[in-house]
């Protein structure tokens, strides 16, 4: 065997190996999370699923000293500089139970500061839902890209977003039935979904 022949192999496997450790780096996903409570009740993580595809998951305490909060909200804003008007909400309200077709709901701010609509077209991909021990999760998918045909729909891209996040209580049946109360826990923040952290400014 000439050793023409043997570096050929080598090189071969070599570039390989290269693949490999290329193609596990690019298709492994990492998740980032942040806290809305300095008591780090009120979280939402997120990871980039794919080229196309990011999923988000929150996860708050339901049941505080002077509150329940059955449901839980975060909005996406173009602007960092953002206040809840303008903003592509999605809120869930899961159930012990996890009977409910509905968790989580696209919903919209374009009315401003009233309760936010309900978006005509429901984008959203439901991942999977929990209340357990005091504890609320809620996990869904959505493009990257805005969504056509909703009526306020915003591409996440390398950039700083505005983001608005809310909880409160619910009345009437779950979701899709029922409604959401006014917030008692609300806040802004701003944050770029391809890594780097927030900046909390109000």
């Amino acid at each position: 065997m000439s050793l023409f022949f043997l570096k050929s192999i080598f090189y071969m496997l070599l570039l390989f190996s290269i693949f490999l450790s290329h193609a596990a780096a690019t298709s492994s996903t990492s998740s980032t999370t942040i806290s809305f409570s300095k008591y780090n009740d009120f979280n939402l993580t997120w990871s980039i699923v794919n080229a196309t595809t990011i999923e988000f998951s929150l996860a708050w305490n339901n049941s505080c000293t002077f509150d329940y909060y059955d449901w839980a909200a975060f909005g996406l804003n173009q602007s960092p500089q953002c206040s809840m008007a303008d903003a592509e909400i999605f809120i869930c309200n899961p159930t012990p139970t996890e009977t409910a077709t509905q968790f989580c709901q696209v919903r919209n701010s374009l009315a401003g500061f009233v309760e936010p609509a309900v978006d005509k077209q429901q984008y959203i991909t439901l991942m999977s839902s929990s209340v357990v021990n005091g504890i609320s999760t809620a996990t869904f998918q959505r493009t990257l890209a805005a969504v056509s045909g909703s009526e306020l729909s915003f591409n996440i891209t390398n950039n700083t977003m505005g983001l608005i996040y809310a909880r409160g209580s619910w009345s009437g049946d779950s979701m899709p039935s029922g409604f959401p109360n006014q917030h008692k826990d609300v806040g802004i923040t701003k944050v770029n979904f391809y890594g780097q952290q927030q900046q909390q400014y109000a």
